[in-house]
């Protein structure tokens, strides 16, 4: 639970003043969308063009007792608001929600990419959602301000996340790792998207990587040439880690030699089939639904294939042993094959 006073302690902010001990479920960034005024935390960001310090006075007329605020605010001004005062209100945002994902020790997809962030995320929910409690992303939330939004969300009961990072400029990405903490990495392809904000296609890649730093598994496609040889040195580097925490590389390919060699891709009705060579063993994952994006980013299945060994070895409940994966009742059929999927892989 938080309050606004265990709240100031984590970033270490003023309290300016304290009226009360309401918990605080929610974080508010926008006016227009308070939902639960009780139990929300407005947090006003500043940008060069809009302070949304102007919306205070508003959302404490609507019932709104908990701010965290970057400008002195007179007291008495809101006799009955909790008020913390902070440098800056978008690094306390990042600060808040870095300190919450630390108190979750489950796997946690990160994704990132040129493209296809958002709809690998919805494959990977769709494929996993009987096995595991997910919490992931809403929409496309992978800025700066989407992302904590996303992070925010985890619960107790959640054994598994799923979150994508998106970036415009050199040094997002490692504000993004802290908050999401990915223990599964997929980097889903690299094009021209945002190509304005880096020198060149490799600066753009190394400062996507970033996401990874701590990643236990990063699953990508060698057939980018750019993003095979950033990862190759970038693996080098955070190879240098103790060797029981060292990154693994699980590659995919249709061109040449991979982990998971790509020999067709069938579809057939409302299903796709993907026959692979995984490790030179003869393999096919049969996936219910296809689409003109799937022959460019088939992450899931590769998804499917590193989170079984992660999430049950390496990443126990946060309070014991690791959690037995649950499935909907009534659904056997649905989590007998998808056991046959991963099973395959």
């Amino acid at each position: 639970m938080y309050t606004a006073e265990s709240i100031s302690k984590i970033l270490k902010g003023e309290l300016l003043q304290q009226t009360g001990h309401p918990e605080i479920e929610h974080i508010l960034l926008d006016s227009r969308k308070l939902l639960v005024a009780e139990t929300s935390l407005f947090i006003p960001l500043v940008s060069e063009r809009r302070n949304a310090h102007q919306y205070i006075d508003e959302l404490y007329q609507k019932g709104v007792s908990n701010f965290v605020v970057s400008e002195p605010i007179a007291q008495g001004l809101y006799p009955n608001a909790n008020i913390i005062l902070v440098k800056n209100t978008l690094q306390a945002l990042h600060a808040l929600v870095a300190w919450h994902r630390q108190q979750f020790n489950i796997p946690v997809i990160g994704v990132t990419g040129s493209n296809g962030k958002t709809i690998v995320k919805e494959w990977l929910y769709q494929l996993l959602e009987k096995d595991y409690n997910i919490v992931r992303s809403p929409k496309s939330y992978n800025s700066q301000i989407g992302v904590p939004l996303s992070v925010w969300q985890m619960k107790p009961e959640n054994d598994l996340a799923i979150f994508e990072a998106g970036i415009s400029q050199p040094g997002e990405m490692v504000n993004l790792e802290k908050i999401i903490r990915p223990t599964i990495g997929i980097f889903t392809n690299i094009g021209e998207a945002h190509n304005e904000g880096f020198l060149n296609i490799r600066q753009k890649v190394n400062e996507k990587l970033v996401l990874f730093t701590r990643s236990d598994v990063l699953i990508y496609c060698k057939d980018y040439l750019a993003l095979n040889e950033c990862v190759n040195n970038f693996h080098n580097l955070v190879g240098k880690r103790e060797i029981d925490n060292a990154l693994q590389l699980l590659t995919w390919s249709r061109k040449t030699d991979a982990d998971l060699r790509i020999i067709s891709v069938d579809k057939n009705d409302n299903h796709t089939r993907i026959d692979a060579l995984y490790k030179s063993e003869p393999v096919f994952i049969r996936i219910p639904f296809c689409g003109r994006r799937l022959h460019r980013e088939r992450h899931p299945l590769l998804g499917a294939h590193a989170l079984p060994r992660q999430a049950g070895r390496d990443h126990p409940g946060k309070d014991g042993p690791p959690r037995q994966h649950r499935h909907a009742p009534g659904d056997e059929a649905g989590h007998q094959q998808l056991q046959h999927h991963q099973r395959q892989l």
